[in-house]
């Protein structure tokens, strides 16, 4: 994206005053010998690429409106050719930036735009993180439960959901063999859902249906995963985004994309084969509930 932005940039400054005759009367530019053809064909190739390379990050419905409305606002101030460019780069920028400002104050989705501008969004990336660390020291609510084998894990897993409150999505931290996948299963299944739990190492995602509640529950692992476009791919905001509970494994690869308000779940091993699982939420209203069970 930046090194088409570089190119459009040198482009300009090398055929402005072309571009100006050709958009304004192609007539006189083919008088002044200036190949109409081949600037509209590479304006064309130009706006083509811009909207391949935004179209996955923001939408079609954004891409469009980027491409158009700055242009429009810009015209009701200037018919200025000069004037109109740099209006619309300002416009659009401006733009960008106060939806990046106004989705993290409100707290609304911001994924794609985030990931899209990253001189942009690093400063509320940085807030996000320091309110979550600052959060994180200060709330020293921890409870601990000692299991000694994994019979006794639902009894974590109850005390889990009773500490889980309205948040819906859970990412779960540890090395391979933690015990990820069978806490996982165990939360479940005191969640009403019957049907076989497994990892959805393969297929990504897992759907299942608590027989109880009758609410969904999607399980993930992204450990196969490889690129961003992936995760793209597959919708991941209407799974995140959805008010169904979400567990995560492996979420390192994913970090980019988790909302605000995930709750960090890290699975250790510590001593005689105990797992220590930890709370830490990303939010204001945080907690850190820890709870060790033996394997």
């Amino acid at each position: 994206m930046g090194g088409l932005a570089l190119l459009l940039i040198l482009f300009f400054a090398l055929y402005l005053h072309p571009i100006i005759y050709v958009a304004f009367d192609r007539e006189f530019a083919r008088s002044q010998g200036i190949p109409v053809q081949v600037f509209e064909y590479v304006l064309m190739m130009f706006i083509a690429l811009t909207i391949v390379a935004c179209l996955r990050m923001v939408g079609i419905v954004l891409v469009i409106s980027l491409l158009t409305v700055p242009q429009m606002t810009a015209n009701l101030f200037s018919h200025r050719f000069h004037r109109i460019i740099w209006l619309s780069i300002g416009i659009g920028y401006l733009s960008c930036l106060g939806g990046l400002m106004i989705s993290f104050y409100l707290n609304v989705p911001r994924v794609h735009p985030l990931y899209s501008f990253p001189s942009l969004s690093m400063p509320f990336a940085r807030r996000e993180k320091v309110f979550g660390y600052i959060c994180n020291a200060k709330s020293k609510d921890t409870m601990e439960i000692k299991i000694q084998s994994l019979d006794q894990i639902h009894e974590a897993a109850r005390q889990f959901i009773a500490e889980m409150g309205d948040n819906t999505v859970f990412a779960l931290y540890g090395k391979m063999g933690a015990g990820k996948t069978t806490f996982i299963k165990a939360v479940c299944e005191e969640l009403g859902v019957s049907d076989v739990i497994t990892s959805p190492t393969f297929a990504i995602v897992n759907e299942y249906r608590s027989d109880t509640a009758g609410e969904l529950i999607y399980h993930f692992d992204f450990y196969r995963i490889k690129k961003l476009e992936e995760v793209y791919d597959m919708g991941y905001e209407d799974y995140f985004y959805s008010g169904a509970l979400c567990f995560i494994e492996w979420p390192e690869l994913v970090e980019e994309l988790l909302p605000g308000n995930t709750i960090k779940v890290t699975i250790e091993e510590v001593e005689n084969g105990e797992r220590e699982v930890t709370l830490e939420s990303l939010n204001k209203a945080c907690f850190s509930p820890a709870l060790i069970f033996n394997s």
